[in-house]
């Protein structure tokens, strides 16, 4: 969710599943959640704006797989589930601690490589997806305002420093590294299959599966 909606950790742990239509599909981000004096809080976005996300087919399908598996631990837990209503949850229906997704990420990545030794992920910070998404759309030749208003960004002018300064400062070996390093985790490939003009993911190829589910299994664990 993260890699393919480049929503902020708080936008996606405050989502719930009211805020989701998978016939669609998109996501209407409406708040964030926040930690205020060691206290999980609530309020709106940085922006002050709710904003619709459109959803990759493949992603539709893992949040479809999420909810089957939050179904099975509310029947487990029975009587003791929290109740709540939110998209990513405790396995008693809790909303999750802000800070234990950014703490799952690199444990995540560490077992996917020792398990998958010939395609190891980047080690990256959570956050890090935010950035991975708004660049590779850019990549791909989205319009910037287009990127601005996936990413919560009132003014387009605001985006391109603040998504890709080293992009901008790099030399020309760099870039290319950019490049072949975003082809070689599959996102070029899947931006360029799957974005219009108006920046909609859609029709991803089934290579990119992964990558949603990677970044799905951060917030489902």
């Amino acid at each position: 969710m993260a890699a393919y909606t480049g929503a902020l950790r708080g936008e996606l742990l405050n989502l719930r599943w009211a805020d989701v239509d998978l016939d669609k599909p998109q996501i209407h981000v409406t708040g964030t959640a926040a930690v205020i004096d060691r206290q999980r809080v609530e309020g709106t976005t940085k922006s002050g704006r709710s904003r619709v996300v459109s959803l990759a087919p493949t992603t539709v399908k893992v949040l479809k797989a999420h909810r089957a598996r939050q179904d099975e631990d509310r029947l487990k837990v029975g009587e003791a589930w929290r109740g709540s209503a939110y998209v990513f949850t405790t396995g008693w229906g809790d909303p999750p601690f802000p800070d234990t997704p950014s703490h799952l990420m690199p444990k995540l990545i560490e077992t996917h490589n020792k398990q998958n030794p010939k395609t190891p992920l980047p080690h990256v910070r959570l956050h890090d997806l935010r950035h991975i998404h708004a660049t590779t759309l850019l990549l791909a030749g989205v319009p910037v305002h287009v990127v601005a208003a996936r990413l919560g960004h009132a003014d387009p002018a605001i985006t391109t420093p603040g998504l890709r300064p080293r992009h901008h400062r790099a030399s020309g070996d760099r870039r290319g590294r950019l490049r072949r390093s975003t082809q070689k985790h599959g996102l070029m490939s899947c931006a360029k299959r799957a974005l219009h003009v108006q920046g909609t993911l859609s029709n991803l190829p089934d290579r990119c599966r992964g990558h949603s589910m990677i970044a799905m299994s951060v917030f489902s664990r």
